[in-house]
């Protein structure tokens, strides 16, 4: 689940939240493959320091290179809720070591925050991210991952988690799965003037994704869901 999915140097790079049963544990799966007939599992990344890592999801630095957005799972260091972070890559292979998101207004040792997406824009940094189970939305002014960041508020649809951030025809999008349970795919467009922080605090409704359920994909909830955490690729 909780997938990223880009394409560079010809080859598709996929990422995901990568779940071992014994002992359960969120780690970080990194992915690639030439033409999605075959998906070679490149690296798992773990962090004893924390309960797990989960959610990643990367874009392109305008500093140069990728950077991916991530959270840790279950647990923080000492026991603290789980919080934000992210890395560097140059190549989308060798990533640097993970460096703690500060969010001014949302640290405290309780806040859970996960499923975190960054935006660069013109304004600066924007990060998207779930607290509790409230979609809410950062920014960077500095326009770096480093911060520092401050709290803007809760966006509206805030019935959202699992976040993606990216341009469509040059205007900024949201997708994200909506809760509670159904877990829907649904795109939502940027509403106001993106020069505007305050303005990244509201997206209109563009349309669900109606993602086709396989044959072997069926049910009641939890052994059923038809998507949870959709990655979209503009390929045209």
């Amino acid at each position: 689940k909780d997938a990223f999915f880009v394409r560079y140097d010809d080859r598709f790079r996929l990422g995901f939240s990568h779940i071992s049963d014994e002992p359960f544990r969120f780690r970080l799966g990194l992915a690639s493959s030439d033409d999605l007939s075959d998906i070679v599992v490149d690296e798992v990344i773990d962090d004893g320091d924390v309960g797990g890592l989960a959610s990643p999801t990367v874009v392109s630095d305008p500093a140069g290179g990728f950077v991916m957005t991530y959270n840790s799972h279950t647990t923080d260091v000492g026991g603290a809720a789980p919080k934000l972070y992210f890395r560097r890559s140059d190549d989308l292979v060798t990533w640097s070591a993970g460096a703690r998101i500060v969010i001014d207004g949302a640290d405290a040792d309780d806040d859970r925050l996960i499923d975190a997406a960054i935006a660069f824009a013109d304004a600066g940094a924007f990060l998207v991210f779930k607290r509790e189970q409230t979609a809410t939305i950062a920014h960077a002014p500095s326009g770096r991952p480093e911060g520092p960041w401050t709290l803007l508020g809760e966006v509206t649809p805030s019935n959202l988690e699992n976040g993606q951030l990216l341009q469509i025809d040059g205007v900024w999008h949201l997708l994200g799965t909506t809760l509670p349970i159904d877990h829907r795919a649904v795109l939502h467009r940027l509403s106001g003037d993106e020069r505007d922080p305050q303005a990244w605090r509201h997206f209109d409704v563009v349309g669900e994704l109606v993602v086709p359920a396989e044959d072997w994909n069926t049910g009641t909830y939890p052994s059923f869901e038809r998507s949870n955490a959709a990655s979209l690729l503009d390929l045209r």
